[in-house]
């Protein structure tokens, strides 16, 4: 299963409206019902042998006392690193992921996106191009690639299509403060 805001849908001048006016996946307007059809990262951890049921039952109630994500809190107890953690929800979710140490962010791609949208979803444009239809997709790294709403606004704002990768949280941190710096704001703003 690829994510992407548009899937295929019938070349149709209704349906290019479809998918210019909205999130589709597998031709269905997205409501995340494809989610629940996903292994769950405890049970691939416990299945890894990376923890065991009791543990993950622990994690379980500490996530619901404190609204940190599962990930998030097995990573801070050292269970696996953020990259594996990268890793294994790109596994989970079969979307690819990428190390941003090595993306050649040029101006063009990112004044596809302004800074405030991406510190807004913690995401990066990454990589940009025109498919053999002739439509733009927006490659787009993100720690959440579920996050419907990130996606739509994205395509929203870029008038393009988006497909998610997943990339580390930190790393994504690093690049937006990085590349989305004030000096920055003040050269590519319209005068």
């Amino acid at each position: 299963l690829e994510l992407s805001c548009y899937a295929e849908l019938p070349r149709t001048s209704q349906s290019r409206d479809r998918r210019r006016n909205g999130i589709f996946f597998l031709g269905k307007p997205a409501r995340g019902s494809f989610l629940n059809q996903r292994p769950l990262l405890g049970a691939m951890l416990v299945a890894a042998g990376k923890i065991t049921p009791e543990e993950l039952e622990e994690m379980i109630a500490s996530q619901k006392g404190t609204g940190k994500r599962l990930g998030t809190l097995i990573v801070e107890r050292g269970v696996i690193s953020e990259l594996e953690l990268t890793q294994i929800l790109s596994n989970q979710l079969s979307v690819a992921w990428v190390s941003l140490e090595y993306v050649n962010f040029t101006d063009e791609i990112l004044d596809i996106i302004p800074g405030e949208l991406a510190r807004e979803h913690t995401l990066i444009p990454v990589h940009y191009r025109v498919d053999e239809h002739k439509e733009p997709i927006l490659y787009v790294a993100m720690d959440d690639p579920t996050d419907i709403e990130a996606m739509k606004k994205v395509s929203e704002y870029s008038n393009t299509r988006v497909r998610p990768m997943i990339a580390p949280l930190s790393e994504i941190k690093r690049a937006i403060e990085t590349h989305y710096t004030e000096e920055r704001k003040s050269i590519s703003s319209p005068s």
